[in-house]
């Protein structure tokens, strides 16, 4: 999932279970961390629960994307590719002696 944040970010997450009986689900946050070496690394939060549509108060704003619903020939998803791919970019020029990166070889 994408959830949207109050400060107008999206973080993802991954649902870990749905409790039907309150409605709620348990989910971890997840984000993409440079790593020392060229290989980036996924830095697991806490693990929450709580009623995604409605966020909680000063944190999510209950706006939610499926990704995994994403067609992988859509706007969308093609969209999520570029994105994670500028952010690899930035991770692996935080780690270079490089402070820029000629993209004409891409």
């Amino acid at each position: 999932l994408a959830i949207n944040l109050e400060n107008n970010t999206n973080v993802q997450a991954v649902v870990l279970g749905y409790h039907p009986e309150q409605g709620m689900h348990t989910i971890q946050y997840q984000s993409l961390i440079c790593a020392e070496s060229v290989d980036e690394r996924i830095e697991y939060g806490p693990i929450l629960t709580y009623f995604i549509k409605n966020g909680r108060p000063g944190k999510e704003t209950g706006i939610v994307v499926s990704l995994e619903n994403l067609d992988n020939d859509s706007e969308g998803h093609k969209t999520r590719q570029l994105l994670e791919q500028v952010q690899r970019t930035f991770c692996y020029l935080s780690d270079s002696q490089k402070s820029s990166i000629d993209p004409r070889s891409l």
